[in-house]
């Protein structure tokens, strides 16, 4: 699938980490087509390849998100310092279709769980810097400042994300170490939220 869709200004751009961690890490894929159905996502063969074989084989994820292809190597060669090979990673695809949305003045959010790549994007692409976020926090601003899906929605996502990352598993990037810092007050803000509902 290309993209051929009009663009609206509810676009993102994500790397693999968001989808794996709905499909794969909590074994959740219709948490997953809910934000696919109120976003327009758009990834490319990199990202994809990055997909375990349950999503990009999975009919109702491809007709869900908008494939582009970006050529982002000249975008990112005159900022890239690590082996080149890396170039091939999903964050920096990611990266790369994020400034294209950004060039059709289209760009919601930009979807980055690694703190290093998160740090490229802030110091090479500081234009970008107010539409980057983690899962966790697009999790949050989708029901607080978007409310595209509902607080209980958010807070079940999040707690079924507390389990697995207590249980040991690392989750949209968050492990045991940084989960107080990540996951825990936004959480918590949520259940206050719902409270004064």
């Amino acid at each position: 699938m290309t993209d051929t869709s009009p663009l609206s200004n509810n676009c993102v751009s994500s790397d693999s980490s968001f989808y794996i961690g709905f499909a794969d890490d909590l074994n959740r894929k219709d948490w997953l087509f809910l934000f696919l159905s109120r976003y327009h996502f758009y990834l490319g063969k990199r990202i994809l390849r990055e997909l375990s074989r349950s999503l990009n084989s999975d009919s109702k994820f491809l007709s869900s998100i908008q494939s582009v292809e970006f050529d982002y190597y000249e975008l990112m060669k005159p900022y890239f310092g690590r082996d080149p090979k890396h170039l091939d990673d999903g964050e920096y695809e990611a990266i790369g279709i994020a400034h294209y949305l950004f060039m059709k003045e289209c760009l919601k959010y930009l979807i980055i769980d690694e703190d290093k790549i998160r740090n490229f994007v802030n110091k090479h692409f500081p234009y970008l810097t107010n539409k980057l976020v983690g899962s966790i926090g697009f999790i949050r601003d989708s029901s607080t400042k978007d409310k595209t899906i509902n607080i209980s929605c958010a807070i079940d996502i999040l707690t079924a994300t507390k389990n697995k990352i207590k249980a040991g598993k690392r989750v949209f990037g968050v492990d045991k170490n940084t989960y107080e810092i990540v996951v825990a007050p936004i959480l918590e803000k949520l259940m206050v939220s719902r409270n004064n509902e």
